[in-house]
């Protein structure tokens, strides 16, 4: 350890002492390494002689000098037979001081933010209550219990995922995703005949094929247009009419199990899918309906005022449409069988519903012999809304009773489709 001193002492130049045995802060001569006094037993990086211990004690301050004075009372010992003891002494008590500051350094310096061990959360202790003993299955034996939370409990500050909604919340939430109901009609409007030549032109070719084949069978072939003064016009209404109906439930109740993936990858209202689907069809009557006033201008009938009552027959028709879709739409979603029955129920409402023919005739030829026919021809609600529109474009007689029997025909439907078929929106769309 003395000459430690001598060397550290004896020329540092740059923080390392070359002449004497000691470079870039290593002492060499007198068996110091790497920083580190050996022959003194002193280790771990501290320089004697008052130099700079690599753990953080910085020269000059109180540690360094309690350091300092350690080493020269080491030093000047003048017993050479103590001089092992006090060795062992003095590098026990460096030792002790360096792990003092490493201690102190550590819990003083503030730790980073990255680094700061997570504080605990702890849930509101709440007191015992009968339901969380039976629910862990004991009675007062099993020391003190918490509640525990479930979904509807306060504490718990959870919300479902798909709560019950209210009416006037449900349709609030459809008008803030009207954009979607349009949307999707649009598109379908775009892409239905998107493959073809004629493109968007089939939504006016398809009817009007249907009015010549009608016409050649009815009209031609088993002389149906008797006693009708415009035959033609007579059945253009009576199946543009229809097959919008038709086209409207069938389409509807496809429409919650065509729309699976987009049901599971999106919240909305299940209503609107349905409600796309009518809209769909009621843009694509639009095209018809141009053809209706087309047919009635070619054939001789003038323009009417009639014609003002368009807005409230097409309401009228609409809410029956839609009624009648949502009801399919539920039902078909829980058995798939229904979209292949609905088409054949409606081939077998086209001939009870006044479409090709005119249903007086047929009903007072047969002299009340099919009781069980008129009956049903009173309850179809198509015949008088098939009437409405001839009344307004013909200005054929029309029974008032009947159309307010229509009016509220159309508005229970309505009502109707609408809470059946939210009854089981939380199904729609699972697996």
């Amino acid at each position: 350890l003395p000459s430690a001193q001598a060397a550290a002492s004896a020329g540092a130049e740059s923080g390392g002492a070359e002449s004497g045995g000691v470079e870039s802060g290593d002492v060499e001569s007198g068996g110091v390494e790497s920083g580190a006094v050996e022959s003194g037993a002193v280790e771990s990086g501290v320089v004697a002689a008052g130099g700079v211990a690599s753990d953080g004690v910085v020269p000059g301050s109180p540690v360094a000098d309690d350091v300092t004075a350690l080493v020269g009372s080491a030093a000047s010992s003048e017993s050479p037979h103590a001089a092992n003891a006090n060795e062992a002494a003095t590098a026990a008590a460096i030792n002790m001081v360096l792990l003092l500051c490493r201690i102190r350094a550590l819990f003083l310096t503030p730790w980073p933010k990255a680094n700061r061990p997570p504080v605990a959360v702890r849930w509101p202790r709440t007191a015992p209550s009968p339901r969380s003993s039976a629910t862990l299955g004991c009675s007062g034996a099993c020391g003190p219990t918490r509640d525990i939370m479930t979904v509807h409990d306060p504490l718990a500050r959870l919300k479902p995922v798909n709560p019950e909604l209210t009416w006037r919340q449900y349709l609030l939430e459809m008008w803030d995703r009207r954009d979607f109901a349009v949307a999707m009609p649009m598109e379908d409007l775009r892409a239905t005949h998107s493959n073809t030549l004629l493109g968007n032109l089939w939504h006016l070719g398809n009817p009007l094929l249907n009015v010549a084949v009608y016409y050649l069978v009815f009209g031609v072939i088993l002389s149906t247009s008797r006693g009708v003064d415009n035959f033609i016009l007579f059945l253009t209404i009576g199946i543009f009419t229809f097959h919008l109906t038709s086209r409207s439930v069938l389409g509807g109740a496809t429409s919650i199990s065509s729309n699976q993936g987009l049901m599971r990858a999106i919240r909305f209202p299940r209503a609107l899918l349905p409600i796309s689907i009518v809209i769909s069809r009621l843009l694509t009557f639009g095209i018809e309906l141009g053809v209706l006033v087309a047919v009635t201008l070619a054939t001789g009938e003038g323009v009417s005022p009639r014609w003002l009552a368009a807005p409230f027959v097409l309401g009228v028709h609409t809410a029956l449409n839609l009624g009648g879709a949502l009801i399919a739409a539920r039902l078909n979603a829980a058995f798939r069988d229904v979209q292949q029955i609905i088409p054949f129920l409606f081939h077998l409402l086209r001939y009870v519903s006044g479409v090709m023919f005119p249903l007086d005739r047929f009903l007072d030829s047969s002299g009340g012999e099919y009781p069980l026919i008129r009956r049903f021809v009173e309850l179809n609600p198509m015949v008088p809304l098939i009437d409405l529109y001839r009344w307004m474009l013909m200005g054929s007689a029309i029974d008032v009773g009947s159309v307010v029997q229509l009016v509220v025909v159309s508005a229970a439907l309505l009502v109707f489709g609408f809470s059946f078929f939210r009854g089981a929106e939380w199904r729609y769309g699972r697996a």
